[in-house]
C-alpha cells in the first residue's frame, strides 16, 4: 500500500470575493505586477544605474593597481595565485585537456545488405521495385530488298 500525498483541498471562495478577482481593475493589477523589465522575480534583470557605472568606471585603475599589489606584495600564497589569475584569465586560453575517443564500426556489407532484405520481407508496403523492365520488341522492321536486275 503506497502512501500518496493528500491533495490541498481548494479553498472555499465567496461570490463578493470572486467579483473582485474577476473586475477589470484586479485583471489591471494582475498586468502591472506580472513581467517587467528590470523585476529579477519574474525574470528580468535590475539594469544597473549610470551613476553606478560611472563610479566604477573611476575607480577601474585603482583596482586593477590594488590587485597587481596583491600579486606581487602580498605574503599569501593563495591571495598572490588569485590575483594572477584575474589579470591572465581574460587573456589566457585554457589548457587543453587530453580526450580518448574510440570509434569502432565492424559492419560487413553482407551483413548491411541482409538486414535491409529483411526489412523488405517483413513489409512489402514499403518496399519499392526499382528493377529495370527491357522491353524486347525489334525496333528495326524487316526490309524487303529488290533485286535491281530483275527490273
Amino acid at each position: 500500500m503506497t502512501d500518496a500525498p493528500k491533495k490541498r483541498p481548494k479553498r472555499a471562495v465567496s461570490q463578493q470575493e470572486r467579483e473582485r478577482l474577476q473586475s477589470p481593475e484586479h485583471r489591471e493589477h494582475l498586468k502591472t505586477i506580472g513581467f517587467q523589465k528590470g523585476r529579477k522575480k519574474t525574470g528580468g534583470t535590475v539594469p544597473i544605474p549610470q551613476e553606478v557605472k560611472e563610479a566604477l568606471a573611476k575607480r577601474t585603475m585603482d583596482a586593477v593597481e590594488t590587485l597587481a599589489d596583491v600579486m606581487l606584495n602580498s605574503s599569501n600564497d593563495n591571495a598572490r595565485v588569485k590575483a594572477a589569475a584575474y589579470f591572465l584569465d581574460p587573456f589566457v586560453a585554457k589548457a587543453a585537456t587530453q580526450q580518448e575517443i574510440k570509434v569502432d564500426h565492424r559492419h560487413h556489407i553482407a551483413g548491411l545488405l541482409a538486414e535491409i532484405n529483411q526489412a523488405r520481407l517483413k513489409d512489402d508496403r514499403k518496399t519499392i521495385d526499382v528493377t529495370p523492365v527491357i522491353d524486347v520488341t525489334p525496333i528495326i522492321e524487316p526490309v524487303t530488298v529488290k533485286d535491281a536486275d530483275n527490273d
